[in-house]
């Protein structure tokens, strides 16, 4: 491990926590360090705690650290602020919807306005997904274009939706429908709701909504990377879900999923890395998980957030893209084959095919 992920890492566990931070650091260290965590999308939670715990950072940075705190807050104001509204306007129509990840996963911080806010997914089932879009295209005046794949897009008032028809895409067709039918089953019959904006947003109940948060990190990992940002979104969720969670429900949707492996590999990075509390975590790990862990934390520090600390040789849409994206995921499905066997077996030959349909089909 590095120096800077050493301080990178230590700056995160203190704002996760609210633990002191002692740290020494010479200005251009501390620049290192920004550096890194802007690579990561957790910029402004290391400048919270490096301003919090008034830790010397040379008079250069300090302008830095408070506009990342400012700017940040400024943008999850007007989110929270829009998804408010928007979630309320769909449900006093009678509709329902169930908001996931980004600001619900914000909830789970020590310091929710210290996440990089970013668009406002939402799932609904296959009776509401027609009526909501409806309603939606009436608001905003146009006609929102189908898509083949699991969401459509629309913008309103500066923000970025997603309304998704179904929530992920797996790659073997069982763990597919096992999913679908238990988060239709679970919204109908013990919905959660998260307070945003003095409003109470509906979401994914404890269970589903931590196996959803891994599910999305695990999937960008094999198709393009991730970063540690959303590896904080799993330890809050853990953490701050913990007294709700049924346990025993989480590792039977894990190990319907083939995805016992990597969610105890991650789990070791939670532990050892940014500090989770064991008892938090619905496992006892091993060595071969420590194993695991320590192969799947040096992919996340390589790739950064989304893959954006890898210069893609290609980057137009072009058939060397598709191959060269074709290529990626097959090594990564390879690196960590054992973190879910099945899948890691099925996503090579089916996004392939879906790749190069989606391209000469044009």
């Amino acid at each position: 491990m590095t120096p800077v992920e050493e301080n990178l890492l230590s700056v995160l566990r203190s704002e996760l926590w609210q633990t002191p931070l002692q740290l020494s650091l010479s200005p251009k260290e501390a620049e290192e360090l920004l550096d890194e965590a802007r690579e990561h999308a957790v910029e402004t939670i290391a400048a919270r705690a490096l301003v919090d715990n008034n830790i010397p950072i040379g008079k250069q940075l300090v302008p830095r650290c408070l506009y990342a705190l400012q700017y940040t807050r400024e943008g999850n104001d007007h989110l929270n602020a829009e998804l408010a509204r928007f979630a309320s306007f769909i449900e006093r129509q009678g509709l329902s919807l169930a908001v996931v990840k980004g600001q619900v996963s914000g909830t789970f911080y020590a310091h929710p306005e210290v996440r990089n806010p970013g668009d406002v997914d939402f799932y609904c089932d296959a009776e509401n997904f027609p009526r909501v879009k409806e309603v939606v295209e009436k608001q905003i005046g146009r006609t929102i274009p189908d898509s083949k794949g699991k969401h459509i897009n629309f913008q309103g008032n500066g923000v970025e939706y997603e309304m998704h028809s179904r929530l992920t895409d797996f790659y073997y067709a069982p763990h597919q429908r096992y999913f679908n039918a238990v988060v239709d089953k679970a919204l109908r019959e013990r919905p959660m709701r998260v307070k945003i904006n003095g409003v109470d947003i509906p979401t994914l109940p404890p269970d589903l909504n931590i196996l959803f948060t891994y599910i999305h990190m695990f999937f960008h990992l094999i198709r393009g990377g991730v970063g540690i940002r959303q590896v904080c979104d799993l330890a809050c969720s853990l953490h701050a879900l913990r007294n709700e969670l049924d346990t025993d429900l989480l590792r039977q949707h894990l190990k319907a999923l083939g995805m016992v492996n990597g969610f105890r590999a991650f789990g070791w990075i939670l532990i050892h890395r940014l500090g989770l509390p064991a008892e938090d975590f619905p496992y006892m790990l091993t060595q071969k998980d420590a194993r695991r862990g320590e192969r799947a934390y040096r992919a996340v520090m390589h790739f950064g957030n989304f893959g954006r600390k890898i210069d893609l040789l290609v980057k137009e849409e072009n058939a060397a893209h598709t191959v060269q994206t074709a290529l990626g995921v097959l090594k990564q499905s390879v690196l960590f084959f054992d973190f879910a066997p099945t899948e890691m077996a099925c996503i090579f030959p089916v996004q392939t095919m879906q790749k190069a349909k989606a391209f000469f089909g044009r």
